[in-house]
């Protein structure tokens, strides 16, 4: 894998002597762990994925119900609470995606984020 994010993970403690912590100054929400995962890839590490694990999320859907749409747009690309928030994933782009590939990735991620904003919606 290239890049996991952080829900579940387990880090060996020597990991982080060796890469440092996460990047909990740029990325103070979202983002620290997919940057950490990446930067433990370019120290020479494996990640990998056990799939026979099993994770639970519980999501809260009443969360925004109280607000109205333009609030629950802004709230989904500017919070920082927010894991499509786009603050975030170009501060990620900027960080470790290479240059070749910065336009796109961000693209896309914006594109998805959209995606889900109006799946939800319905």
């Amino acid at each position: 894998m290239d890049f996991l994010t952080g829900r579940c993970l387990l880090h060996p403690v020597e990991i982080f002597a060796k890469v440092g912590n996460y990047d909990s100054k740029r990325f103070q929400h979202y983002g620290a762990d997919d940057e950490f995962s990446m930067r433990v890839k370019k120290f020479g590490y494996s990640t990998l994925v056990c799939l026979s694990s099993v994770v639970y999320l519980k999501e809260n859907p009443k969360i925004f119900l109280k607000k109205n749409i333009i609030e629950r747009f802004f709230d989904n690309f500017l919070s920082i609470k927010s894991s499509s928030n786009i603050i975030n994933k170009f501060k990620l782009t900027i960080k470790v995606v290479p240059t070749y590939a910065k336009i796109t990735f961000f693209l896309i991620g914006i594109l998805k984020s959209l995606f889900i904003f109006l799946k939800n919606e319905k």
